[in-house]
């Protein structure tokens, strides 16, 4: 019995030891280092609210990264906050989560993204000096437990979040004018089982140019319609909605179009960790009609279709970096060869220590342009980008460096000229 006692108690010790050792060295830290990872924060703000750590300009310099992710809800946003630990505070990981309102100004959601990066920063600077100015103010207001979740009867809008916009530009030259007009409606309601998406707009843009002795060139690009969807949850990794969409755009040749069809999604990942990674399997199909503004270069003035699509995403954010790759196949049913298949690709990548690189390649293969009309193109038409031009491909690549070294600190807040 002596002898297992004595076995429990060096136990204990080899396990509080390494722990304690741990403590008395994190404990001697004036303050710590930080770096914020963050594209939705205004930087400077955050640096006047909470002085009293030390920004760096490298993660691998920092003893605290904070890694924010922003996913799109309903109207707001979801922030995720990943405080992730480094040096002495290896392994000491912490997770909050924010979502903003859609009614927030710009400057509320600023405030309180500042107040999650505080909280979150407590658990660190408890083992600092800074702890003993630390003063926890909590209000007392009313002690019940409030609901976890809102139900139909908190909420008098069931749910549904409307925007209406719209915009417009204008650019006057001697020899050009320019005009531009957006405009639509955005409702939607977002649910744990639902997302319901409606969708009218309208675009608009009038150029014109002079010229001397003839008469002015005109281009006039309409486009409007309507988008809609109502997508339900299945489980943790699927889901099916039903799409539809009517168009008007004399651009492409289209005095009148819809389409309706249905989709399926599957999520390698479960769908709670869509801020840090997903990878999704979607297929679609539908029945679309289109009118032509004028005969096309198949010789149809309309026709009835039939069409499917596969694609593939890859989507993974981590605090070394994002990367994003899309594979889209679709065909038409009464002639396969009236076929498209594209690619999309972005990376941004924390090479090493000041180092980062950012690259982007888009590449499609096209041979579904039915819509465009018989006959070539007008030099007009072609300068004034009026008309869809033929095409059976598409590359965009770019690719950049930065670098950066010097100071590890920019705790300085100075916006002055």
């Amino acid at each position: 019995m002596l002898f297992l006692r004595y076995c429990l108690v060096v136990t204990s010790l080899l396990l509080v030891l390494p722990l304690a050792s741990h403590a008395q060295i994190v404990d001697q830290l004036e303050t710590i280092d930080v770096f914020l990872e963050c594209d939705a924060c205004n930087g400077n703000l955050v640096r006047e609210e909470i002085p009293y750590v030390n920004y760096v300009r490298d993660p691998e310099l920092a003893q605290v990264h904070i890694f924010v992710v922003r996913i799109n809800t309903a109207g707001g946003s979801r922030f995720t906050f990943n405080f992730i630990g480094k040096q002495v505070f290896e392994d000491i990981n912490n997770t909050i989560t924010y979502t903003s309102l859609p009614t927030q100004t710009a400057q509320e959601i600023q405030e309180d993204l500042v107040k999650k990066i505080r909280i979150g920063l407590v658990g660190y600077l408890a083992h600092t000096d800074i702890a003993d100015q630390m003063v926890l103010n909590v209000p007392q207001g009313d002690k019940k437990r409030a609901k976890a979740t809102l139900s139909q009867e908190d909420d008098p809008w069931d749910f549904w979040l409307f925007e209406i916009y719209a915009s417009g530009n204008m650019s006057l030259q001697s020899q050009r004018t320019t005009a531009n007009v957006w405009s639509g409606l955005e409702a939607e309601r977002v649910t744990e089982e639902y997302r319901i998406r409606l969708r009218p707009y309208y675009n608009f843009r009038l150029q014109t140019i002079k010229r001397d002795s003839l008469e002015p060139l005109v281009s006039r690009v309409e486009r409007y319609g309507f988008n809609g969807s109502v997508v339900k949850s299945l489980g943790d990794h699927w889901s099916v909605g039903i799409f539809h969409n009517a168009m008007t755009d004399n651009f492409q040749n289209i005095n009148w179009g819809t389409s309706l069809g249905p989709a399926l999604e599957f999520n390698i990942f479960p769908y709670d960790e869509v801020a840090r990674r997903e990878f999704t399997i979607a297929y679609r199909t539908g029945y679309l009609y289109r009118d032509y503004l004028e005969e096309t270069i198949f010789g149809q003035f309309n026709e009835h279709l039939l069409n499917q699509s596969l694609s593939v995403d890859l989507r993974i954010r981590e605090p070394w970096g994002s990367v994003f790759a899309g594979l889209r196949g679709s065909h038409f049913f009464n002639d396969f060869s009236k076929n498209r298949l594209a690619f999309n690709s972005r990376l941004n990548w924390r090479v090493f220590k000041g180092l980062n690189m950012n690259v982007r390649g888009d590449f499609a293969l096209i041979n579904d342009q039915i819509n465009l009309p018989k006959g070539d193109a007008s030099l007009e038409d072609i300068l004034l980008a009026q008309t869809q031009l033929a095409t059976n491909y598409n590359v965009f690549l770019s690719a950049g460096l930065s670098y950066n070294f010097g100071s590890i600190y920019n705790n300085v807040v100075n916006t002055r000229l």
